[in-house]
């Protein structure tokens, strides 16, 4: 019975560590969407500004209300043309960086495990060999 409690103590901490590896990859894939998602719309809408503005002077039109609706559909398509590109170019420079750095994370926990169970260990070791402090 002992053996079985062992293994499945194992297997349970063995589990535990996928799911919290899991967890943090998937928070770096995350991160890297989002971050990509808010750099995409202010590229659409910086877009859509400069468009509008170079419409407007190329035309001689006073305000954007004067740019007739064929035209702000053509910009409107550009722009989003320009999200599109903008979100996938940021994302494949953010999610290898990003699930880099989350992964790093991991490592740097898993040393910081076997600092926690190795420090007591040679404590105990050092005051054994020193002898009893007073």
């Amino acid at each position: 019975m002992d053996g079985i409690n062992k293994f499945s103590q194992g297997a349970s901490l063995v589990g535990n560590r996928a799911l919290n590896a899991a967890g943090y990859l998937e928070a770096g894939a995350m991160m890297s969407i989002a971050e990509a998602s808010v750099e995409a719309r202010e590229v659409h809408d910086r877009t859509i500004q400069a468009l509008n503005h170079q419409t407007m002077l190329r035309n001689g039109y006073k305000t954007e209300d004067e740019i007739p609706l064929s035209e702000k559909e053509k910009i409107k398509a550009t722009a989003e043309r320009m999200r599109g590109t903008a979100f996938y170019g940021n994302l494949a420079v953010l999610m290898p960086s990003n699930l880099f750095m989350f992964g790093r994370g991991l490592h740097h926990l898993k040393q910081v495990r076997e600092l926690q169970e190795l420090l007591p260990r040679r404590l105990q070791k050092q005051r054994v060999r020193d002898g009893p402090t007073t």
